[in-house]
């Protein structure tokens, strides 16, 4: 019993140790790192513009604050993605580079069981997140 504790209280200083040196690792450049950001008007995707914008990183989104570029964006169209992808590369000037997408963007609205959900459904929500992707409409040469 004794070594149980002891191997559960070494694994939580490991934990600690090991975040707190996570957290003294810093990214440098960050205000050359642009950020796209689909579907950012609530939750994780407006905390995230919001916490990535504060740091100096350009956020690319839809979000309501002046330091964060508001681009239109349907996932579910090849169309508005490379509309998107153009708008963001034009943007993009002066050593500035996309550095990450994060597709956050999600269209599946019917809660409940199963039996209330049909087959087009699941396939629309498939495709705004799982198979539709932006990122291959982002990728250039640098």
């Amino acid at each position: 019993m004794a070594c149980l504790i002891g191997i559960a209280a070494g694994a939580i200083v490991l934990y600690y140790v090991a975040r707190y040196l996570w957290e003294l690792l810093t990214l440098d450049d960050l205000h050359n790192r642009a950020v796209f950001i689909s579907g950012c008007d609530s939750g994780f995707g407006r905390l995230l513009a919001l916490k990535c914008s504060k740091n100096g990183i350009p956020v690319f989104a839809g979000c309501l604050t002046r330091s964060v570029e508001t681009v239109p964006l349907d996932v579910t169209s090849d169309e508005s993605c490379n509309e998107a992808a153009r708008i963001v590369k034009q943007k993009l000037t002066g050593g500035k580079y996309l550095w990450a997408v994060v597709n956050n963007a999600g269209i599946f609205s019917i809660f409940g069981p199963d039996d209330w959900t049909s087959v087009v459904d699941y396939q629309n929500h498939m495709t705004s997140t799982a198979w539709a992707s932006c990122a291959s409409h982002t990728r250039s040469n640098r």
